[in-house]
């Protein structure tokens, strides 16, 4: 698939109001160049082709990634309060035991 610039930076603001991530952060995560969106924006990253596919197919790749792990994160802390929950119900019947008992 190719994209113009305008489409990419579409592509890249709608990931970066997604995530909350800020420019500087997406440019430092996938290019390590905190500069790359606002260079961007002002046409001055593009060179006169346009962004490089290189550089569109990694950035396209790193938000897919991301996405992909955030729902991982999130699955992940779901489980992990189901078990906290369980806990927490558990300690409180064993409280409740013993307060009948005592």
């Amino acid at each position: 698939m190719l994209l113009t610039s305008a489409e990419f930076l579409e592509k890249i603001d709608a990931f970066l109001e997604e995530t909350g991530m800020g420019d500087g952060t997406f440019g430092r995560l996938c290019f390590n160049n905190t500069k790359f969106v606002s260079r961007l924006r002002r046409g001055v990253a593009t060179g006169r082709g346009g962004a490089k596919v290189e550089k569109i197919n990694l950035a396209l790749v790193f938000m897919t990634n991301w996405r992909a792990a955030e729902r991982e994160r999130r699955r992940e802390a779901r489980e992990a309060r189901k078990v906290v929950a369980a806990r927490l119900i558990k300690w409180r019947q064993q409280q409740s035991k013993k307060k009948a008992v005592g």
